[in-house]
C-alpha cells in the first residue's frame, strides 16, 4: 500500500499485523479458516491509515499468533517468524511478524497490538524499542479485538527517534512529563520490588543498563513499598479469566 501524503515518515515503511484492517485485503490473524471466510475490507484501520498519511508505505501484512492468542510467536500454520538478534530462538508475539519484519531490516516500523505483552515481549526478544500506548491513547477502530479491555495499539522500531516519529503520528498532543535530551524523552521509572521477582540474570542485566542509562537521564525508582508481590498471582489470574472472557 502507497503513501497517501507526505510528513515525518516520509521514507519509512511499515510491516502491519493481521489483525488491522487494510482496504482491499482480509484479516487472516494468524488463521487459514477465517482468512478463507473473510472478505477483503472496505476501509483502512484508522492507525494504519495514519502511518500511511503520514508518508510511510506499508511493506506488508505480517504474521501474528493465532487471533494474538499468545507470547510466543509461534503459529501452527505458518510457523515462527526468525528472530535475528537470537537465532534458534522463538520471535515473541503475538507481534511477531511485526517484529521480525523490523528486526531483519524489511520494515522500518511494526504495527501491532499489546493485549498482555504483545509488544513488549517481541521488542524484549529482538532488541526493539516498543510501546504499548494508553487505552483510548490510539483508535483500535478497525482492529480484530482479542479482548477489548485489554487491547492497545503499539509499534516496534529499531531505534528511539523512529519510536518517536511514530508517535508523534498517533499520539494526542500532549505536554512533555519528562526532561527532553536530543528531542527524546529522557525519564522513566522502574520498580525495585517488580524488578526483584525475575532470574537473577535478569535482574542483573536491567541493573546494569539502569546504571548505564543514569548517567544520563532520569530514573527515579517507583516507591511501590506498599505492593504486595504475594497478591500478583491473583492479578494474573483475574487478569487471564477476563481475557478469556
Amino acid at each position: 500500500m502507497p503513501a497517501t501524503g507526505t510528513g515525518p515518515l516520509t521514507g519509512m515503511s511499515v510491516a502491519v499485523k493481521d489483525l488491522f484492517a487494510l482496504e482491499g485485503h482480509p484479516i487472516g490473524a494468524g488463521n487459514e479458516e477465517w482468512l478463507a471466510e473473510s472478505m477483503a475490507e472496505t476501509t483502512t484501520a484508522p492507525a494504519a491509515a495514519a502511518l500511511v498519511a503520514a508518508g510511510a508505505v506499508v511493506a506488508g501484512i505480517a504474521r501474528t499468533d493465532e487471533f494474538a492468542y499468545s507470547l510466543a510467536g509461534t503459529n501452527a500454520h505458518h510457523g515462527t517468524p526468525p528472530n535475528p538478534k537470537a537465532p534458534g530462538r522463538i520471535s515473541g508475539g503475538s507481534s511477531s511478524g511485526s517484529a521480525s519484519a523490523v528486526a531483519l531490516g524489511q520494515a522500518t516500523i511494526g504495527l501491532g497490538t499489546d493485549t498482555g505483552g504483545s509488544i513488549r515481549v517481541p521488542s524484549a526478544y529482538q532488541g526493539l524499542f516498543g510501546v504499548r500506548t494508553t487505552h483510548g491513547a490510539v483508535s483500535t477502530e478497525g482492529l480484530l479485538p482479542l479482548a477489548p479491555s485489554f487491547d492497545a495499539v503499539g509499534w516496534m522500531t529499531r531505534d528511539a527517534a523512529t519510536l518517536a516519529a511514530v508517535g508523534s503520528v498517533l499520539l494526542p498532543p500532549h505536554e512533555p512529563a519528562a526532561p527532553l535530551i536530543d528531542g527524546l524523552f529522557a525519564g522513566a521509572l522502574f520498580a525495585p520490588e517488580l524488578l526483584a521477582l525475575a532470574e537473577p540474570d535478569v535482574v542483573h542485566a536491567v541493573e546494569d543498563s539502569i546504571d548505564a542509562w543514569a548517567r544520563s537521564a532520569v530514573l527515579p525508582a517507583l516507591d511501590w513499598a506498599g505492593l504486595r508481590t504475594d497478591e500478583l498471582p491473583a492479578w494474573l489470574a483475574a487478569f487471564q479469566t477476563v481475557q478469556g472472557y
